[in-house]
């Protein structure tokens, strides 16, 4: 079943989110396999994240094994998340189709 994480940041800035995003294009593929979409949002001190993935074990799979590198150099906190199954998709006619399960 696919989730939605979401995860505000006091302080993270787009310095703080443009390196993180350098540093695992790097390391591992990009967008990552089982990231639908992922939405930075906010003050430019204070962006927030929301993203949506086909699973769960796939998000666990990736923050276990290409985050940790960006964190450490970039500094960018995921400590705190907030993860929920998603009841619904919808989509545009101009968005291309979300796999099914």
């Amino acid at each position: 079943m696919a989730i939605v994480t979401h995860m505000g940041r006091r302080g993270t800035t787009t310095k703080v989110y443009d390196e993180t995003t350098r540093v695992i294009k790097e390391r591992s593929a990009y967008p990552p396999v089982g990231m639908l979409f992922l939405v930075a949002y906010g003050e430019p001190d204070d962006l927030e994240f929301f993203g949506v993935w086909e699973n769960r074990e796939i998000w666990e799979r990736y923050m276990k094994d290409d985050m940790p590198a960006a964190v450490e150099e970039s500094g960018i906190d995921v400590s705190n998340l907030d993860i929920y199954e998603v009841q619904d998709i919808v989509l545009s006619p101009r968005v291309s189709a979300i796999p099914s399960e």
